[in-house]
């Protein structure tokens, strides 16, 4: 049972269980959940590994840092789906019931079930937004500087508020940082002109 704990403490991070937790209670019966949980588990290995495996991994994923942000949607739904999938197995019986909701029923508001969620709910209530947002974060850390080396290569001295209309107004800022980075880090030679700067490659 050990095992099991551990890789469930993924899901309860943080979420110490007092000790008077360890009895669960139905209709006014005290239910020792050793000897209930523990043999529903041993009697539905087969079922139940697969699926815990399979929860763990999209579980995590839909916890990772975002980069694409219909992914993410796509993990976090498939998450929800297989802990309902394992719920709705356990609840066929009280024997399942009492297993479930000890090893797996989410106390901790911050448990990655519980994450998953609220990141599904805020992505497709905000989605243009986030898809906007993301996407952004993508390409400033994939694409941009390639594409402002192309563009400066391309137009030796261009000014740099004029190297600003070649781009999305929204990344003004990300390339400002980039540029004085890269000024810097000596890949490119900046000099003063007026109110702004001329760009070339070094």
């Amino acid at each position: 049972m050990t095992f099991i704990k551990s890789i469930l403490s993924f899901f309860t991070k943080g979420n110490e269980q007092p000790q008077n937790q360890n009895t669960i209670y139905y209709d006014n019966k005290s239910t020792s959940d050793t000897s209930n949980w523990s043999k529903f588990y041993i009697d539905n290995l087969e079922y139940i590994n697969p699926l815990k495996e399979k929860l763990l991994y999209f579980s995590m994923k839909a916890n990772e840092t975002i980069t694409d942000i219909d992914t993410t949607i796509s993990d976090c739904k498939e998450t929800i789906k297989l802990f309902n999938d394992l719920k709705d197995y356990c609840y066929k019986t009280q024997e399942g019931i009492i297993y479930f909701e000890y090893m797996w029923e989410p106390r901790n508001p911050h448990s990655h079930i519980e994450t998953a969620k609220k990141r599904l709910q805020d992505l497709t209530e905000n989605y243009d937004e986030r898809k906007k947002y993301y996407e952004k974060r993508q390409y400033v850390k994939n694409n941009l500087k390639n594409d402002v080396i192309t563009l400066i290569s391309n137009n030796e001295n261009i000014l740099q508020k004029e190297l600003y209309t070649h781009f999305d107004v929204d990344l003004k800022d990300s390339i400002a940082r980039l540029l004085n980075n890269m000024d810097r880090k000596g890949e490119i030679k900046r000099v003063k002109h007026g109110s702004t700067y001329q760009l070339s490659i070094k």
